[in-house]
């Protein structure tokens, strides 16, 4: 071990503790957070679910979103002039299908709509 990795272990040790004195790292959820969690549930979420024909990785979002009985309403963006349209639009860094947008803020694709429901779910 060198003196590098030693004081980098040290760091992380004492913003560790630092933060759980501070109380930002709790190993139990709180009455707060449980009712925080308890709204998030109860709250109805607009999915929009942008797609084109032949898309497995759309497929697999519908199926997602139907799996966990969540309603959606999905466009199809079949013309290529469109779908370039439809990117333009959302950002230059978007090139692909499905785009989900959930209460009108862009998730991204299905990675995005997976992480979007597993932070729901917590």
């Amino acid at each position: 071990m060198n003196y590098q990795s030693v004081t980098k272990q040290t760091e992380w040790y004492i913003t560790r503790l630092s933060r759980r004195r501070a109380g930002l790292l709790l190993r139990q959820p709180t009455a707060v957070h449980r009712a925080v969690a308890r709204k998030l549930r109860a709250m109805t979420f607009q999915i929009t679910v942008y797609s084109k024909s032949a898309c497995p990785q759309c497929e697999s979002a519908k199926m997602l979103l139907k799996s966990r009985s969540l309603p959606y309403e999905e466009i199809k963006i079949d013309d290529e002039a469109e779908r370039l349209a439809f990117y333009a639009k959302c950002g230059p860094s978007v090139r692909q299908m499905p785009q989900i947008f959930i209460n009108e803020q862009r998730v991204g694709g299905l990675a995005g709509l997976q992480a979007a429901l597993a932070q729901m779910a917590q």
